[in-house]
């Protein structure tokens, strides 16, 4: 049986580690470089990932990529805004992407439905 496996590396100049599990073993297939990557989420041959603030703000992002057959993630999409701090949680709903700011205490449907909470 094999099995990919996707490790974020949360750093400048990390990225997302793809491993394959197979017969005990894991070995490194490909390494895709991002800024500061944090949460994802595969849907649909999709790769959804938050990154930490890959815009000249604060801002969180949401990067979306292929999957190729062999678990590589090529095609990324543009960087999307998440309109808020700290995006800490992704959700895949009804063929809708969430994301959640964990500062800024929004949610918001990608790409501009955005709800934010006060208080506590």
């Amino acid at each position: 049986m094999n099995n990919k496996i996707y490790i974020a590396s949360r750093v400048r100049e990390g990225g997302i580690y793809t491993y394959e599990y197979a017969d005990g073993i894991y070995k490194m297939l490909f390494f895709t470089q991002m800024d500061s990557p944090m949460y994802m989420i595969m849907s649909d041959k999709k790769m959804h990932i938050l990154l930490r603030s890959p815009f000249d703000n604060d801002k969180s992002g949401l990067i979306s990529y292929d999957v190729a057959e062999k678990g590589e993630l090529i095609n990324p999409g543009e960087i999307l805004s998440t309109k808020g701090q700290i995006a800490c949680h992704l959700a895949k709903i009804d063929n809708c992407i969430y994301c959640v700011n964990y500062t800024s205490g929004s949610v918001i449907k990608m790409p501009d439905s955005l709800v934010i909470h006060k208080g506590n």
